[in-house]
């Protein structure tokens, strides 16, 4: 049985990147992923709520047996409290290695299994994380080469990092060195999974100051970058750019160097939700016959790919920093907002560090910040953002 209540910590920070958390172990510097249903639970702890409600709750969500909830959220519980994010009955205290491991990545999947035979292999690197990929199909391996194809690396044989894609009775499981790290009940839930734990790992790998949740584009070796919360239309507005002449840098995620302060391409495959389809297939025709796909949060996305450029293998400068803000109803408006507003919209749409914060990091993202204008951009017409980013900025 799950115990009736779990207490969080204090010191741990949770950020929410497309609709999952990050939690920041203060005291720790460690840095865990939770995954959708990991998040839901973390949710409903931090809000008080009984352990034997938000059982519930996922048993009537995602229609599973409710003895497998509770194993999993008990597996859950017990793992935070190891890492120090949940208070633990017995006060004890377990030390581990800061990002030793994808432990949040595998909270609600805990355990390793046995090899299996691949049947596909290909080798990738995205930033600084080298590795091979393991498909037990022709279909998945060509599904998960069209997303990272970008990153292709043929010469990356002596990669030691190995994941592997498996199915396990009615279950699709991603496992990195043979451990679980995430599953999907679902085919078409296999690719959005690639793709969100790849991106985590390659930031986690990287040696970099911080990563913003932001799209970005470049002109004339010039960026812009574009910090949203997920429903924000950056993803849509970043391939409006790329369709009037800017080159595609990332989405979702955007890496800062130290200083000078840099922005890392990541660019993979851009994920459009199903609101932005009808709303660009005018400028990209081939949206309407890609594969639709299932993310963990049951929200469907096509994965886009836009031309391929220099970009992924430099850093580039912020020219400027837009807020943009989608509505069906609203004005276009755009305005140029201080530093100190930029800063707390950046903090709002998400960011996180690799190591403890301190005072240096403050200070090279404030003199960061100061240094380039920022503006609050909103609009309903996705032609009038891309004009207005086009001619007032670049």
């Amino acid at each position: 049985m799950v115990q009736a209540n779990a207490g969080i910590c204090s010191g741990v920070i949770d950020y929410e990147l497309d609709n999952e958390i990050v939690l920041f172990i203060e005291e720790r510097g460690e840095l865990l992923r939770l995954n959708l249903t990991a998040s839901l639970v973390w949710r409903g702890l931090q809000s008080g709520i009984p352990v034997g409600d938000i059982i519930d709750l996922i048993v009537q969500t995602c229609g599973v047996k409710r003895k497998d909830v509770e194993r999993d959220v008990s597996s859950l519980i017990a793992a935070l409290r190891e890492v120090g994010a949940l208070v633990s009955p017995s006060r004890s205290t377990v030390v581990m290695n800061p990002r030793s491991s994808h432990t949040a990545s595998a909270l609600m999947c805990p355990k390793s299994l046995p090899a299996h035979g691949p049947a596909y292999e290909r080798c990738y690197r995205l930033l600084d994380f080298q590795f091979k990929l393991r498909t037990p199909s022709a279909f998945l391996d060509t599904e998960a080469h069209e997303l990272l194809s970008h990153f292709n690396a043929p010469d990356g044989g002596s990669s030691g990092v190995v994941l592997e894609i498996i199915q396990e009775r009615d279950q699709w499981l991603l496992l990195h060195q043979g451990a679980v790290i995430d599953r999907t009940p679902s085919p078409a839930g296999v690719i959005p999974m690639l793709h969100a734990n790849v991106l985590l790992m390659a930031y986690e790998s990287s040696d970099c100051m911080a990563v913003l949740h932001a799209a970005a584009v470049t002109r004339r070796g010039q960026c812009v970058l574009m910090p949203a919360v997920s429903g924000s239309g950056k993803s849509t507005l970043a391939a409006g750019l790329v369709s009037s002449g800017f080159d595609y840098v990332s989405d979702d995620l955007v890496v800062l160097t130290r200083e000078p302060i840099k922005i890392r391409a990541i660019p993979t495959r851009l994920g459009l939700k199903a609101g932005s389809w009808k709303a660009l297939e005018h400028l990209f025709p081939e949206i309407s016959q890609l594969t639709v796909y299932q993310r963990a949060d049951g929200k469907e996305v096509k994965y886009l790919s836009l031309p391929q450029t220099a970009t992924r293998a430099v850093s580039c400068n912020a020219k400027a920093i837009v807020f943009p803000t989608w509505s069906a109803d609203s004005d276009l408006e755009f305005r140029r907002i201080t530093s100190a507003e930029a800063l707390a919209r950046l903090t709002a749409a998400g960011y996180d560090l690799p190591k403890r914060i301190d005072r240096d990091v403050v200070e090279s993202l404030i003199r960061w910040i100061c240094g380039i204008p920022c503006f609050e951009l909103r609009y309903s017409r996705l032609e009038d953002a891309v004009q207005s980013i086009s001619t007032r900025i670049l």
